[in-house]
């Protein structure tokens, strides 16, 4: 490959040589190999697929995701992914003005999803009114906007709705209304809100009515040194 190549003709018999040629250029078939600077991530993070060129310039290639370049005229492209789940990219062709060149290797993209994991309650039953507290660990990351709660199903384990929560680190705690409803069969919980995860589910739950107030009977009648 170069810029400034000639060209001359000889012939014997007699021996003659022709004036050089201008100068012309020679170019090669191109290539392309694909590459990721980080191939493990967390779901909602990014991280750049870069595109090693070869061969004669400009290239126009494109990757299995659809993603198009045309006429690029350097010999290394970068762009910035967020896939969703793990994905695989590659150059599926390149060429330049010599036509249709190589490709070669691929970029596996990992996407670690958020995990929630809660310790499981301490009791199996909670008194109207009263506080729980779950430990949690998350595994991944979650986004900024992502808020955590901890929800209660009705007494058959279904239709979950939010408590108010409290966040404190690792610690989650939220009152059961003094006015909730008794049963068996109650489950919770937690949630990241504005996003589709959630811990696997704890209980089965009973709620009851705290205990009453002791009484004192009056009118008691004492003799004396009893």
């Amino acid at each position: 490959e170069g810029d400034n190549y000639h060209i001359r003709l000889t012939a014997t018999r007699p021996e003659t040589i022709s004036p050089i040629s201008e100068h012309f250029a020679v170019r090669t078939y191109p290539s392309a190999n694909i590459s990721s600077t980080n191939s493990t991530i967390n779901a909602s993070e990014s991280t750049n697929i870069v595109v090693s060129l070869g061969g004669s310039g400009a290239w126009s290639f494109q990757l299995s995701d659809g993603t198009l370049v045309e006429n690029f005229r350097q010999n290394s492209y970068t762009i910035s992914k967020s896939p969703a789940e793990s994905t695989s990219y590659s150059v599926i062709s390149v060429k330049n003005m010599c036509g249709i060149g190589s490709t070669g290797g691929s970029a596996t993209v990992n996407v670690i999803q958020p995990q929630i994991q809660a310790e499981a309650l301490s009791t199996s039953t909670i008194c109207q009114g009263q506080n729980i507290r779950l430990s949690i660990s998350i595994i991944g990351k979650l986004s900024s906007n992502s808020q955590l709660v901890i929800q209660i199903s009705d007494p058959t384990g279904n239709n979950f709705t939010d408590l108010p929560t409290q966040v404190s680190l690792f610690t989650l705690s939220a009152q059961i209304p003094s006015n909730f409803q008794t049963g068996t069969g109650y489950r919770i919980k937690v949630a990241a809100k504005n996003t589709t995860y959630f811990s696997s589910v704890l209980g089965p739950l009973s709620i009851i009515s705290p205990p009453q107030p002791p009484t004192v009977i009056e009118n008691y009648t004492f003799c004396q040194n009893s």
